[in-house]
């Protein structure tokens, strides 16, 4: 028999919520609230944690979940998130990546090239203050560059 996977059960191969896992855990549950708290702070992070919570009690899948959370994300932002919540978490995102990147060039002074995937640009500039990039910055992205990176 082969292990289970995280998205096993998104993919029908297994009947395991990783979402049902985490809450229906206290302490599991405890440290996701953490993770809210102190990584993921673009919402309030109690406010958030209730609402999930709230979800996965009516919800049996991670997929019906996570559709159920985009739906509901916009009830946690106010007009003042983007100030208040978003371009923090951004800043401590940029700082986080620059340190550990320090961390793992270990004294490198320039790289050749940069690349990021998954995002329009927006950590490069950090990436730059942290290293000396030489080269080419790609970004690998179904979305266009935006203004704000």
């Amino acid at each position: 028999m082969r292990p289970a996977y995280a998205l096993d059960y998104v993919t029908g191969h297994s009947d395991i919520s990783n979402f049902k896992k985490v809450y229906e855990d206290a302490a599991l549950r405890m440290q996701f609230l953490s993770f809210l708290k102190n990584v993921y702070s673009i919402y309030p992070p109690e406010e958030f944690h209730k609402m999930i919570s709230e979800i996965v009690a009516s919800e049996r899948s991670d997929e019906k979940i996570y559709l159920a959370i985009q739906k509901r994300l916009p009830e946690l932002k106010s007009i003042l998130s983007p100030v208040t919540r978003e371009l923090p978490a951004l800043r401590n995102q940029k700082a986080e990546m620059k340190k550990q990147l320090a961390r793992l060039l270990k004294g490198t002074k320039a790289v050749n090239g940069y690349m990021e995937i998954g995002t329009t640009g927006r950590y490069v500039h950090g990436v730059d203050n942290a290293t000396d990039i030489k080269g080419k910055n790609t970004f690998c992205t179904r979305k266009g560059l935006s203004f704000f990176r």
